[in-house]
């Protein structure tokens, strides 16, 4: 009949709303897990970057030096000596 029908629609309505809802859902916080671990990742590799960077300046080597051990510019290293502690 046209009324069961017409309630059958309904239903398939709501539970693909429901289950498109719930897999966009997933997604996004896959999505959202997998940007955070790498964004974590990064600041950890920053920050053992930068203690290396430290330790050779309280060793005493050069801007030079330490520019080709790190890949970083004379300039940015210089920059990184006028800050130190």
């Amino acid at each position: 009949t046209a009324e069961a029908l017409e309630r059958g629609l309904q239903e398939g309505f709501a539970r693909g709303e429901v289950e498109g809802f719930a897999k966009g859902e997933a997604k996004g916080l896959a999505k959202g897990k997998a940007e955070g671990k790498a964004e974590g990742k990064a600041e950890g590799l920053a920050e053992g970057k930068a203690k290396i960077i430290r330790a050779m300046i309280s060793n005493g080597m050069d801007a030079t030096e330490i520019a080709a051990v790190t890949g970083l510019s004379i300039g940015q290293v210089k920059n990184l000596l006028k800050f130190r502690t």
